[in-house]
């Protein structure tokens, strides 16, 4: 009997044309280096051959791939936790995501003895009015809005088009004389009354405005409406609008996302809002508290019982601070994979594999253990264990460790450590600027008063749920110069984005070639409408083979994207894709310097450790890790001083010298006069900052409370800090 799936010949993406034996029942960590291939190896082939080939035997609809294998034989159905959370439906909740409002459902249809669908709040007639079943609504956002350092007269206000420049200046300066305010001053410099009048007040009389468009004169009388004014409060802004509002919970369901008429249906005193709304560990206590009596039903019983299963199950992966009315777009990419964690320990499925990319990313050091059990668990019901990692502890549970790496990644390798780590000096930035926060609340962090340091690098720690993101997100920002908030999604982009485009850099190369070869800039981009794609996959590089139901390279321009005639223009004896297919360290030593944005740009990327990736790169085939570079640089290389960056976990999933290349890179950011605050759990991260901000001690309700502010080398005098255990080995000196 054959014991191991064998995959043979892999060569998708980076892939050097490897093979691989996965043993069943078994735990098998993969390791390597960011980028070194572990996902294009674990999920985007290993797991999408056995979904292809279910869904074969299934007849069901199968995805498109883009894996290269030569044959692969004896293989499992797989499961892939992935880390990203590309859910994006706002009424999408974990109880529904997991099935568990159909018992509530049914219990509440038996005790009340009407349709269960009454308790969907995904249709209008059961939906709340105001928020249509979403439980929030969008206000307009100061924050968002202004610019506090500009002077009046130059536009402070960030939803008003640049287009109309010349008409907003004018009516501005207008409005401000008429109101006895300066029009030199900055918008952060005048007193609260001025500013209100500005954001939203609307002008007695209309000017009569003579301004230019576009290079055309135009005349406009109108009133001054303060930008405020002109964004109302409204369920769903529109996606180039949404940048300008923050959301609320609806005033008028409070959340609870059903109209008026169900929340008057009740089951022991509780309607579905309020029972949605618990906190997992109060759930609980309430459904036991009535055991009793829905002990005497058959029907509340089944319901109830398989509700607790998967509460419990969610307290075993320290979820207990979620509620069932959590949506799914607002969880981390590492909470959505717990979630799974709880429902798949609950499954009686065995002879399963069961892929886990980087379960350690989003938990604090004190959490690791309760989804080392959880794994162990899962593979205690005969199935097999496939995980990604750059935690060197998940060694102790595995009974095989793989690793990939090599000059371009895509290699087996003996030694994940190989390559000599980049250990850099411990550099402590003085704070001089503190900001005082006062008597702010947000989720369950109340009447918060703290002094933060600023012009440093400062980490953000704590438990999950604990009150981190709250205060980073939602109540920091109010009071930091320029803040740039940098979240966890996944960089976004379509079939023709590749890293050239998403970085900005995609002109400057298009227009050097075109000048070089003294033709329309037009040969060299690949997008459908230009006039230099290939014309048979239409600038994609591949084709949907329908038989197959698999994406084949292009066999008329072999995955390049360009004409023939386009291919045959050259700079340094290299076509456009031949030079766009050079690792940025090889780039680097060609680009000439009147392309300084380009060179700016692939220092960057040197810098952050990406020298191995190319511009040609697909921005959708980026790994967790890279991706998450990428979004640094191209936000750091916009801003470059006097900004305040707020980073939520950027060390997940970075190896262990990445770390140290970015640690390096944040280091030159805070030295050109930015601030950094960034949250993380990574305990290397946190031994390179110069202050800790810790919140805990736990989570949900038993979080949102300040453990510990200072500096980092005085944690260890904090009688409440809980990160300083982990810590303590990690301290540097100054």
């Amino acid at each position: 009997m054959i014991n191991n799936s064998s995959y043979i010949g892999i060569k998708t993406n980076n892939l050097k044309n490897i093979s691989f034996d996965l043993p069943h029942n078994k735990i098998t960590l993969l390791m390597g280096d960011s980028g070194s291939g572990k996902s294009s190896l674990a999920i985007e082939t290993i797991h999408k051959i056995s979904f292809n080939e279910l869904s074969q035997l299934m007849n069901l609809s199968e995805e498109p791939t883009n894996y290269s294998i030569d044959e692969y034989i004896n293989i499992l159905p797989s499961i892939a936790f992935i880390q990203n959370n590309y859910n994006k439906n706002p009424r999408s909740t974990i109880a529904t995501y997991f099935k568990i409002d159909i018992f509530f459902k049914k219990i509440f249809s038996y005790k009340n003895k009407v349709q269960s669908r009454l308790f969907q709040f995904n249709k209008f007639d059961t939906a709340c009015k105001k928020c249509l079943g979403t439980g929030i609504e969008y206000v307009p956002d100061i924050r968002k809005i202004v610019d506090y350092e500009k002077e009046i007269k130059n536009i402070p206000f960030k939803n008003w088009q640049p287009t109309y420049k010349d008409l907003y200046s004018q009516i501005l300066v207008l409005f401000c004389n008429d109101n006895n305010i300066n029009a030199e001053t900055k918008f952060g410099n005048l007193d609260l009354e001025s500013q209100n009048k500005l954001l939203y007040g609307i002008s007695d009389k209309k000017y009569k405005i003579n301004y230019k468009l576009q290079g055309k004169k135009r005349v406009k009388t109108t009133q001054y409406i303060g930008p405020i004014q002109e964004l109302k409060e409204i369920i769903k802004p529109k996606d180039k609008e949404k940048k300008y509002y923050s959301q609320k919970v609806c005033s008028k369901c409070k959340g609870f996302r059903f109209s008026e008429n169900v929340l008057t249906y009740k089951v022991y005193k509780k309607n579905i809002g309020e029972i949605y709304s618990f906190q997992i560990d109060e759930l609980i206590t309430w459904i036991t508290s009535h055991k009793k009596s829905w002990q005497q039903s058959n029907v509340e019983q089944i319901a109830f019982n398989q509700i607790l299963k998967f509460l419990n199950k969610m307290v075993d992966v320290k979820l207990e601070y979620l509620n069932l009315n959590r949506s799914i777009p607002s969880l981390s990419g590492g909470e959505l994979q717990r979630l799974r964690f709880a429902k798949a320990i609950n499954s009686q499925f065995n002879n399963f594999l069961y892929i886990f990319d980087e379960p350690s990313s989003g938990l604090h050091p004190s959490e690791l253990n309760n989804i080392i059990n959880a794994i162990k668990q899962i593979k205690d019901k005969n199935n097999t264990i496939l995980i990604i990692e750059h935690n060197e502890v998940f060694k102790e549970i595995s009974d095989d460790t793989v690793i990939l790496g090599g000059k371009k990644g895509g290699e087996l390798v003996q030694d994940y450590n190989s390559k000599e780590k980049e250990i850099i000096k411990y550099f402590f930035f003085k704070s001089n600027n503190n900001i005082l926060i006062y008597n702010e609340s947000y989720n369950n962090i109340h009447n918060l008063n703290i002094e933060v340091p600023t012009d440093s690098l400062i980490a953000i720690c704590g438990k999950s749920g604990s009150g981190k993101t709250s205060f980073a997100k939602f109540i920091l920002p109010k009071y930091c110069k320029n803040p740039t908030y940098l979240d966890q999604s996944p960089v976004n982009g379509n079939k023709y984005s590749i890293l050239a485009t998403y970085l900005a850099i995609f002109d400057e190369i298009k227009k050097l070639f075109a000048q070089e070869n003294k033709v329309d800039i037009d040969y060299f981009s690949f997008y459908h409408t230009s006039i230099g794609k290939c014309t048979t996959c239409k600038g994609t590089g591949t084709l949907k083979d329908e038989v197959e139901n698999i994406n084949i390279v292009c066999p008329s321009c072999k995955g390049t994207r360009f004409s023939k005639k386009t291919l045959q223009y050259k700079i340094n004896n290299m076509n456009i894709y031949e030079y766009l297919s050079l690792s940025i360290n090889e780039l680097i030593t060609i680009v000439p310097a009147k392309l300084k944005k380009t060179k700016r740009v692939l220092e960057f990327l040197q810098h952050i450790n990406l020298g191995y990736i190319s511009l040609f790169r697909e921005i959708t085939t980026l790994s967790g890790g890279e991706s998450q570079r990428i979004k640094l640089a191209s936000t750091f290389f916009k801003y470059q001083k006097n900004r305040t960056f707020i980073l939520d976990e950027p060390f997940r999933g970075l190896d262990i010298n990445s770390k140290y290349k970015l640690i390096n890179f944040l280091y030159s950011i805070i030295q050109k006069g930015n601030t950094i605050f960034f949250i993380e759990h990574d305990v290397l991260a946190i031994k390179y900052s110069s202050y800790v901000i810790e919140f805990g001690p736990n989570s949900g309700i038993n979080g949102g409370k300040v453990l510990f502010v200072g500096e980092k080398n005085k944690i260890h005098n904090s009688d409440s800090s809980i990160i300083k255990k982990y810590l303590k080995d990690e301290m540097v000196s100054k």
